[in-house]
């Protein structure tokens, strides 16, 4: 019996997940999934909700982490260290330094890597010892960095998920009226920091084309909100975040408050009609199972055509990249990039400096590592450095 075990499975959330997989047909498979949770009372909820969702799954909710993870098969790891009032503080730092509200990026993600590392090693030791040869599907934030510490722990069969280039992929598609499988593409980034280039469709390079649709009325906020001026100058179609590390100022508001209250909201509605999908968490749109997980899950089981797709990957000692990869049956096979156009690599180079820098600060937790991560951060000026580093908690 293949077993699916869920770390972080008390969340409402996870819902979505049983809904996404039961539209597959891995709702007929007669396999197990192991929810574990610290609330037992949540877990509860969300384990009823699950046996209503999968008949033909054997389902099992635990707040023991070694039980969950005896032996599974695939562990979608979504663990959320800290709580929501975790975020809410890295939130609050970003807010004081006027810069990004994000749980992977800038100062919040620097101090939600420093918050995290604890529990991504505790749990990594723990599947080490119960599912070794498991895979790790990684849902973790900072992404990268919970990644790299899985990997770097031993866990080599890590994948850390992210739906944004294949999104950005599908509406690159839209925009030049041809199917996602028809538009073939390169991709080279780490999480959140990507760019897709060499488009193309047979043996022709629509990047031309691509400018010239962006300059459709209709097109007008570009490809997620990044202009043709910037694609053409690139060569290649960053992923939306890019026009935050290029010093585009933007303002986006935290969600530690908003998602707290569709939370708690979700549990309400589980506790009323246990095996209803509970219409409040529309107001979170979660992608990521939809585009990442569930069609992860399924071409590692077998019950899907290949997929390509991107995902990272990290090493012993080395920082997560993502990377273009095939799934089919359990195997993975990792696809080599052409080479990026130049300005694509310097920006990656910067990047990768900075990942690296804070990684090593998630290490060895000293003030120097932390403030030479801040002077590499691409959304920090010099004058806010000793600022955040006197903020941040090491």
């Amino acid at each position: 019996m293949n077993t699916l075990a869920i770390v972080g499975g008390s969340s409402p959330f996870t819902v979505e997940l049983f809904h996404q997989l039961a539209l597959t047909e891995l709702r007929e498979q007669p396999y197990e999934l192991r929810l574990h949770g610290r609330n037992l009372d949540a877990l509860e909820l969300v384990r009823y909700f699950a046996v209503a969702t999968l008949p033909a799954w054997r389902i099992l909710a635990t707040p023991h982490l070694d039980e969950a993870l005896d032996d599974a098969d695939i562990v979608v790891h979504q663990a959320r260290y800290g709580g929501l009032g975790g975020r809410f503080q890295d939130e609050l730092l970003a807010a004081s330094l006027n810069t990004l509200a994000d749980e992977t990026l800038g100062p919040g993600g620097l101090q939600a890597a420093l918050r995290i590392a604890e529990g991504v090693l505790a749990f990594s030791s723990i599947a080490l010892r119960q599912c070794p040869d498991a895979w790790i599907l990684n849902l973790v934030n900072p992404l990268g960095i919970s990644t790299s510490l899985i990997a770097g722990a031993g866990l080599q069969l890590c994948l850390g998920l992210c739906e944004l280039p294949t999104v950005t992929h599908r509406l690159i598609a839209d925009l030049l009226g041809v199917t996602v499988s028809e538009l073939a593409w390169d991709y080279v980034g780490l999480n959140h920091r990507g760019f897709l280039y060499n488009l193309r469709v047979g043996d022709e390079n629509v990047l031309p084309r691509l400018l010239t649709a962006l300059c459709d009325e209709r097109a007008e906020n570009g490809v997620c909100g990044i202009g043709s001026e910037l694609i053409a100058q690139l060569d290649a179609v960053p992923l939306k975040y890019f026009k935050m590390l290029n010093g585009q100022p933007i303002h986006v508001p935290g969600r530690a408050h908003a998602l707290k209250k569709v939370r708690d909201r979700a549990y309400q509605e589980l506790r009323q009609r246990p095996v209803v999908y509970p219409t409040s968490i529309r107001a979170r749109s979660m992608p990521w199972y939809e585009h990442a997980v569930v069609p992860t899950i399924a071409a590692l089981l077998g019950h899907a055509p290949s997929i390509t797709c991107t995902a990272n990957i990290g090493g012993s000692n080395d920082i997560a990249q993502e990377r273009m990869v095939r799934m089919d049956r359990g195997k993975l096979t990792i696809k080599s990039p052409s080479q990026p156009p130049p300005l694509v690599a310097a920006w990656m180079d910067r990047f990768c400096r900075h990942e690296e820098s804070v990684l090593t600060a998630t290490r060895c937790r000293t003030r120097a590592a932390v403030i030479a991560a801040l002077k590499l951060d691409p959304l920090l000026r010099c004058d806010q450095v000793r600022i955040a580093a006197d903020l941040i908690d090491v």
